[in-house]
């Protein structure tokens, strides 16, 4: 849960065979609205333009320390990506969305991410179904 610019706070979760995120604000202790974080037609950083298909499948969701959203696809390489969402006037609505990593390795699927709580520059992502058949946990540092 994060607090939105407006002092609400929202609570995000992935709808996985829609490619899209929705956030539930909540308005007061009885009300809420619901509308869409980021989805295919989001703008991608690199393109300018809508997102589209290259976004699909979100299925996990971190926090960042400086209350960014990442969006992991529950994808195998080649198209398994995770995805930072930026939400520049903090209204629940994502601007745009980039690709933050792209994983490699032949398989592997992304299934959680962490970022360490000491450390902003430290990310854990977890790594299943490799070929190699070894799960694993990755450290990735943003320097």
């Amino acid at each position: 849960m994060t607090t939105l610019a407006n002092g609400n706070e929202i609570v995000y979760f992935t709808a996985t065979s829609e490619d899209a995120v929705y956030g539930i604000e909540l308005l007061d202790d009885t009300n809420a609205m619901v509308r869409i974080f980021v989805d295919r037609d989001t703008v991608d950083l690199a393109t300018g333009a809508a997102v589209g298909s290259p976004f699909n499948n979100p299925d996990n969701l971190t926090t960042g320390a400086d209350g960014s959203i990442y969006i992991v696809e529950d994808q195998e390489v080649p198209v398994s990506d995770i995805w930072k969402a930026f939400d520049a006037d903090n209204d629940g609505v994502a601007e745009s969305i980039g690709r933050w990593l792209s994983l490699g390795i032949p398989g592997a699927e992304p299934t959680g991410l962490e970022q360490d709580p000491n450390d902003p520059n430290r990310f854990i992502v977890n790594i299943q179904h490799p070929d190699s058949g070894n799960d694993a946990l990755w450290e990735i540092r943003v320097d």
